[in-house]
């Protein structure tokens, strides 16, 4: 995986101008394409082609009629795409001739870019606020594992922790935004051009090409039409919202209870202790050192009744060891990734040789998510999620696969820690 190379325009063929608006053939290949038209100017472009699956475990809930709304997305021939405002004004158009574009696998949606347009967006990219002149792939990274130590301090490492290909467009009339709904590798340029144009680029390195249009006169109503579709974020308890004390090396119910006291001393409001993995025996995820914590429970329960909400950490790698309560449980259920050979998928990371559950598998999130409940039937208030990149340590992940071994890494790495939570 090549972090900073992306897929070239040149090196792809495009959908021939005078090709039909829903299907056309480059090489051996037929492709065709759907548009469906939903309220709140919400548009989706799907393009389907022999070996392309959506694998997506994310649920998107567009409206399911569509209403006059104050744009308008035409779909013309050569699968072109024009997307006009009340007054008729092309506020999004497709570069003539080059719409769509595949090479391999790999897939592009190409529009003309105006020189007024200005980018947001990009997830948690740590690019600056505005993203005009960039070129980012979307390919979730341990970024203190996978880059050199300097990079993650005074660098901006890309790709980065998250997939979130959602590019926001403030244009001269309005706004629009672009969610390219596709968990494998994909990439998005600001930058780019083609046959002499400038361009913006939108595109998947595998899997069914789904993009969503969206459309509104301001940024708020642009987020509140995101938000409807993939859903609105869960209110969090009111305690989470307070100051919380987070640092690696607590590991301890002493240090958890002096860290209670020199609060209560110096007068700090605080709603939340959080643990590092150095509360666990042996990073052994679901497990505490009894040394350490010789009473979980009791220790969590008198710190909840003082307001101290107590957050360990939770890594999915469960340690690969004959006799760990977990690992020979994740063993009798089947839930574990496998390597192309068939065998359990082996990574190192804090617990040395470490396995991973198969969060694409149904059974293994109800797996995980009975262990999570013992846990917090410990008196912990929550969790710390982490390690989900999936992290493997300095072990290449593209041997860690899928659905028992039958679907490539490519299909889940991006919503691995989705599955997970």
């Amino acid at each position: 995986m090549y972090f900073r190379k992306y897929p070239h325009p040149a090196n792809f063929a495009f959908v021939p101008p005078r090709a039909a608006a829903d299907r056309c053939r480059i090489g051996r290949v037929t492709y065709t394409r759907r548009v469906d038209r939903f309220t709140h100017d919400v548009y989706r472009v799907t393009v389907s082609a022999p070996g392309w699956v959506q694998h997506s475990q994310a649920t998107l809930t567009p409206p399911p009629t569509a209403d006059a709304g104050h744009s308008a997305l035409s779909a013309g021939a050569g699968f072109s795409l024009r997307l006009s405002d009340a007054a008729g004004h092309a506020t999004l158009e497709s570069l003539p001739g080059r719409a769509f574009g595949v090479c391999g696998r790999a897939s592009m949606f190409v529009f003309r870019r105006a020189a007024d347009w200005r980018f947001y967006g990009l997830g948690e990219k740590v690019r600056g606020l505005e993203h005009s002149g960039t070129a980012t792939k979307f390919w979730n990274t341990d970024v203190m594992a996978d880059f050199f130590g300097g990079e993650p301090e005074h660098g901006r490492p890309d790709p980065y922790y998250a997939a979130i290909p959602y590019l926001i467009i403030r244009t001269a009339t309005g706004w629009l935004g672009l969610l390219l709904h596709n968990p494998q590798a994909t990439f998005i340029d600001t930058d780019a051009q083609l046959d002499g144009e400038d361009v913006l680029v939108l595109g998947c390195e595998d899997g069914t090409p789904e993009l969503y249009v969206l459309a509104a006169p301001t940024l708020r109503e642009l987020t509140m039409t995101l938000q409807r579709l993939v859903g609105p974020t869960p209110l969090p308890p009111v305690w989470a919202l307070g100051y919380h004390q987070c640092r690696w090396g607590y590991r301890s119910a002493a240090d958890l209870e002096r860290l209670d006291c020199r609060f209560r001393a110096e007068g700090i409001p605080c709603d939340g202790l959080w643990l590092d993995i150095d509360y666990m025996d042996g990073f052994r995820v679901f497990s505490f050192n009894r040394d350490h914590f010789p009473q979980p429970a009791a220790t969590f329960r008198r710190l909840a009744a003082r307001g101290r909400r107590v957050v360990p950490i939770l890594d999915p790698g469960v340690k690969r060891e004959p006799g760990n309560a977990i690992y020979e449980d994740g063993r009798a259920h089947d839930v574990f990734c496998r390597n192309p050979q068939g065998g359990e998928f082996t990574g190192l990371v804090w617990p040395g040789e470490t396995v991973f559950p198969d969060f694409s598998l149904p059974e293994a999130r109800a797996w995980w998510a009975g262990h999570v409940q013992g846990f917090a039937a410990r008196g912990v208030a929550g969790v710390w999620i982490d390690m989900n990149d999936p992290s493997t340590g300095r072990v290449d992940p593209l041997a860690m696969r899928f659905a028992r071994g039958r679907l490539p890494h490519e299909a889940y790495h991006n919503q691995y820690a989705l599955g997970m939570a």
